[in-house]
């Protein structure tokens, strides 16, 4: 099924889980807690709590940030293809 043919609320769900899937299975399998990973990007727990939920893609630092912090294993390259896909730049 192509992305593109489904509503916009879905295509989005489905780009930002993509990001969010990446970074709780990081949390998972590391044992770090959202707490302690907020301490290292810069931002608060319910912060970290809305990305890994798919509520919100962060922004790009912060995205950098999460790139560092988790030493490539949610690079910053999947953040830029969700925020392109959920900008519609690419069809």
């Amino acid at each position: 099924m192509l992305l593109r043919s489904l509503p916009v609320w879905e295509y989005e769900t489905r780009m930002t889980n993509m990001y969010s899937k990446a970074l709780a299975a990081y949390l998972r399998r590391t044992g770090t807690s959202q707490a302690t990973l907020a301490a290292k990007i810069g931002c608060n727990q319910p912060s970290v709590h809305r990305l890994v939920t798919g509520v919100r893609l962060p922004r790009k630092e912060l995205a950098r940030n999460i790139e560092k912090a988790t030493e490539g294993e949610v690079p910053f390259a999947l953040w830029q293809t969700a925020k392109i896909e959920q900008l519609g730049i690419l069809t």
